[in-house]
């Protein structure tokens, strides 16, 4: 035999031998039943019903990562009357800041209420920090329990978060090896190397400072940026394709994010600027907010745009003229400059513009008849409350986040969407538009209302104190502003007002007394009045509906340690760590009782 046959022979033998070793060790690992699982939906083996999986990000981030799936649980099959509808998408869709107030909770009280013979069942699986990666591995397990209709609403975290550009990464990953390289972290053996090398870290963990955030700025011409689109177009291309396949209808809403209150959160000059140029720039920059700040909008915009004539790219430039322009009433010229100042904005926490293309590309490449698009942005920009067509703060607390009308329009435009391709029975549009519980009947029905609007809005001010948000255009003004407003809309709230609050989820709760949202949203009012034996008892009410959510147990078990029921919360901490035993919140309340 020839001596390059044999290296070759030896080469293939070689290899052949230590992928059996590698599967023997596999086999092992699992026999032991080492590692944790990484599938989005499990079995509760108490009750047989399909629940979220905790761990389930760990494959993609780490064990230290604190990012879970909202509770849900439902039957593995589902019932012969009962409309079954998964959500999918992000932060956003998920209801942050308070996931109770979802758009997804609305679309459920929407079908109850036009469908009351039906059994509903809309359960939100969006997850904050996810993006499309996540999303179409979630999107393929969906598929396996027989949904009448799937929701996709995602886009924003696609050129910031998991395996998008960072400071040192000089070319955008491939596909096919960020999937290789989460295939083996999911797998076992990959599990205890992730777990051996972290042992022997040292470093600590990463700040998201604003030092971290100007590392991670994108420039707009970032040849990364395509990158990541052609990743983010195949990913969505494959999730939509795989749900069409099995003939499960599919509703795809485009991105809105606000535009015209929430200025770029970093601008980057054109990379081939001169520093001749860059110093024209500057003073066309200067002069041009002087006039802006002596009210002279027209000199303002005459200034802007002889400073873009130099540099189009920098996003704050977009931002500033976009709103000189909207006081000069030049509404098509305002909005174009505000979309320019969302795509060229360098931390794109925004979906962009490309993001959009993308989702109506992909839908126009599919089976009509499965899946329909609901261009989202588009109605939006047409709502009264949207000035010159540019979605603002009535619809967000900040870049992308709705407030509680927010979710409720969300819900409201994609509802016929539903009854169509699900085929419900409807009756004329006029009238279906006003059969429809109006935004006070919801709120009702949620147990939404003032005491929990202030501590939401409370909880959004705070974070935009924060990073990644300091150096917007005029921070601390905006953020004073807020604070005012807050305090003239809500100062006088007292105990009366939440004693008010929590009687009005309990009339709520009497209506649906299946809905563990609803106790679990007394609980935490009850407690901010000090009443932690009040607060345990709505606890107790969301934990007998939801007994596997650790969230629930652990909250519980806060408020029985505050009202001296110290074994009861043992107990519940106790039941957390014989699902999750390295649950480091649970393992810290047990260590402080």
């Amino acid at each position: 035999m020839k001596a390059w046959r044999r290296m070759l022979l030896g080469s293939v033998s070689a290899i052949l031998a230590c992928m059996f070793l590698a599967l023997i060790f596999e086999g092992v690992l699992r026999l032991m039943g080492y590692g944790y699982p990484t599938s989005f939906f499990l079995e509760d083996p108490n009750s047989g019903t399909v629940i979220e999986n905790e761990r389930f990000v760990w494959q993609f981030l780490s064990p230290q990562s604190h990012l879970k799936p909202h509770p849900f649980r439902f039957e593995q099959k589902r019932k012969q009357n009962a409309i079954r509808i998964f959500v999918l998408g992000e932060s956003a869709a998920l209801g942050t800041p308070e996931p109770s107030f979802s758009f997804s909770r609305f679309l459920e009280r929407f079908l109850q209420h036009r469908y009351p013979e039906r059994s509903i069942e809309v359960i939100n699986l969006a997850m904050r920090g996810i993006n499309s990666h996540m999303v179409r591995v979630i999107a393929h397990e969906c598929i396996a329990y027989d949904p009448s209709l799937i929701i996709y609403y995602g886009g924003n975290n696609e050129l910031v978060g998991w395996q998008a550009p960072g400071p040192d990464s000089r070319r955008t990953p491939r596909l096919e090896w960020i999937r290789m390289q989460q295939f083996l972290r999911a797998s076992k053996s990959g599990q205890l190397i992730q777990s051996v090398i972290s042992s022997m870290s040292s470093d600590p963990a990463v700040e998201q400072d604003m030092t971290f955030f100007h590392k991670h700025r994108l420039h707009p011409d970032d040849m990364r940026r395509q990158g990541v689109m052609d990743r983010y177009t195949k990913n969505i291309k494959e999730t939509f394709e795989a749900v069409t396949a099995r003939s499960i209808p599919l509703l795809v809403g485009t991105v809105v994010v606000n535009e015209r209150d929430c200025p770029p959160l970093a601008s980057l000059h054109r990379e081939d600027l001169a520093s001749l140029e860059l110093e024209r720039f500057d003073q066309f920059w200067k002069d041009a907010i002087e006039a802006e700040s002596r009210g002279d909008w027209a000199m303002a915009a005459s200034l802007f745009q002889r400073a873009s004539e130099i540099d189009n790219r920098f996003a704050e430039l977009h931002f500033r003229l976009a709103r000189v322009l909207e006081r000069q009433n030049d509404s098509v010229a305002s909005r174009f400059h505000y979309q320019q100042a969302k795509d060229c904005d360098a931390l794109p926490f925004r979906g962009t513009s490309s993001i959009n293309a993308a989702l109506k590309q992909v839908v126009e490449g599919l089976d009509a008849d499965k899946i329909n698009l609901v261009d989202l942005d588009d109605i939006v920009r047409t709502h009264p409350s949207s000035m010159n067509e540019v979605p603002g703060s009535p619809f967000f607390y900040e870049h992308v986040h709705f407030r509680f009308n927010g979710d409720y329009s969300m819900a409201s435009y994609l509802f016929p969407f539903i009854q169509q391709m699900l085929d419900l029975p409807r009756k004329e549009p006029s009238e279906e538009a006003t059969d429809l519980p109006a935004l006070l009947d919801s709120a009702r029905q949620l147990g939404y209302n003032p005491v929990l609007e202030a501590m939401m809005i409370r909880s959004m001010i705070q974070l935009q104190k924060g990073p990644p948000f300091l150096n917007q255009v005029d921070h601390s003004q905006r953020i004073e502003a807020m604070e005012k407003d807050f305090q003239k809309r809500y100062a006088e709230f007292g105990v009366v007002h939440f004693q008010g609050a929590v009687k009005w989820i309990q009339d709520a709760m009497q209506s649906h007394p299946n809905d563990w949202n609803l106790p679990f949203l007394a609980a935490r009012l009850a407690a901010r009045l000090k009443d932690a034996e009040r607060a345990a008892v709505f606890a107790s009410k969301a934990r007998d509906l939801m007994p596997h959510a650790s969230l629930i147990r652990i909250t519980l078990a806060h408020y029985l340690t505050q009202s001296s029921q110290k074994e009861k919360a043992r107990a519940e901490l106790n039941e957390v760590l014989k699902r999750y035993p390295e649950h480091p919140e649970a393992l810290a309340a047990l260590g402080n009782l």
